[in-house]
C-alpha cells in the first residue's frame, strides 16, 4: 500500500555446454596382432553422466557404427585391420548440454 509497482530490467544469463573428454584404450593382453585378429577398444568419458554415442576411428574413416554410451562408458571390437600402421581414435558426439570432444589417436601394428 505504501510502495509502487516497479519492474527490473531483463537479465541475460548465458550457460554454455560442459566440456567433455575421452579416453581410448586398447583391451588386449597380446601386443602381436595379424589380420582378422579381435581388437577390443574401450572409451571412458568424462563426465560419466554425458549421454550421447561414439564413434571409432581409423585415421579420418569410420570402423563403426555410433556406440552408445551408457555410464559413461563404451566399447567397440573390430576383427578387420587390415596389416599395417593404423591410428585408432573415438569421438563422442556430444549433446545439448555436453560438448563433442575426441580422444588421442592409438598407433595400432597389424603384421
Amino acid at each position: 500500500a505504501v510502495f509502487d509497482r516497479s519492474v527490473s530490467p531483463a537479465f541475460t544469463q548465458t550457460v554454455l555446454k560442459a566440456k567433455t573428454s575421452v579416453d581410448l584404450q586398447l583391451i588386449e593382453i597380446d601386443a602381436t596382432f595379424k589380420p582378422g585378429t579381435p581388437l577390443h577398444f574401450a572409451v571412458t568419458i568424462t563426465p560419466s553422466s554425458a549421454p550421447g554415442t561414439v564413434v571409432f576411428l581409423d585415421g579420418t574413416t569410420s570402423i563403426s557404427n555410433a556406440v552408445p554410451v551408457s555410464n559413461g562408458k563404451a566399447n567397440f571390437t573390430t576383427s578387420s585391420l587390415s596389416s599395417g600402421t593404423h591410428f585408432i581414435s573415438a569421438r563422442y558426439s556430444g549433446d545439448a548440454n555436453f560438448n563433442p570432444a575426441s580422444s588421442d589417436q592409438l598407433k595400432v601394428k597389424v603384421k
